[in-house]
């Protein structure tokens, strides 16, 4: 489910860059960046709920859903934030938060 999650990701920066080259109009990029946060979201929570929480293979399952939970709150933002026409502030802090998380997740 993640590989699949992953392609909608390329899809959604593919869309996101043409909206800031000004291809496309940054509205029509709400659904697919809802699309994918929720994907991602739920990619996550299936991730989660197959592996047993006693299993030794737990801990590395919990950081694989989280990076992808992390990404998946990130899309939902930029969706949400265009969507109620946000100033784009508290997505820029957010994304530094993700930054730093992505950091983490990837030194272990």
């Amino acid at each position: 489910m993640s590989d699949l999650a992953l392609l909608f990701v390329g899809a959604v920066l593919l869309v996101n860059g043409l909206v800031f080259l000004e291809r496309v109009d940054g509205k029509a990029a709400i659904p697919v960046n809802l699309l994918t946060g929720g994907l991602l979201l739920f990619s996550a929570l299936l991730q989660i709920l197959e592996v047993d929480p006693t299993s030794p293979d737990y801990a590395a399952t919990a950081f694989g859903a989280a990076g992808l939970s992390v990404f998946g709150f990130t899309y939902l933002t930029v969706g949400g934030n265009s969507l109620f026409g946000g100033s784009g502030t508290a997505l820029g802090w957010f994304c530094v938060w993700a930054a730093g998380i992505a950091a983490v997740l990837a030194m272990v």
